[in-house]
């Protein structure tokens, strides 16, 4: 009895760790979005363990997050464009592909993400 509770313990534990793991996002992944305001459809998130850098394709500034929290399959972000907040949560649909949103005070628009080829 006590040996199994010990093994499903430990793959509770194994599971736990793997749901917080972060390394399927990281890396850089271009976007699309179904409804951005022109000039910010396509880009490219750099996302790190300590942030996600966004640009978008027609200008060269770099948005730094202001903080990231990964959950599970979820990582949930901010940043500032242009003056103003824009709050993101992506997920995890495969291991080339996130969704999500992005969300701002006048509008919100669907985040498609690829995995940028190595």
């Amino acid at each position: 009895m006590r040996k199994s509770f010990t093994f499903f313990l430990l793959i509770a534990l194994c599971g736990a760790l793997h749901a917080q793991n972060p390394k399927k996002f990281l890396g850089p992944w271009e976007f699309t979005t179904e409804t951005g305001a022109p000039g910010y459809e396509t880009g490219v998130m750099d996302i790190s363990k300590e942030s996600v850098i966004t640009s978008f394709t027609d200008n060269s500034f770099e948005y730094p997050s202001d903080w990231v929290k990964f959950e599970n399959d979820t990582l949930k972000f901010d940043f500032f464009v242009d003056g103003t907040m824009v709050n993101c949560f992506l997920l995890v649909k495969d291991k080339t592909h996130l969704t999500g949103f992005a969300e701002w005070d006048s509008g919100e628009t669907v985040l498609n993400l690829t995995k940028e080829k190595e």
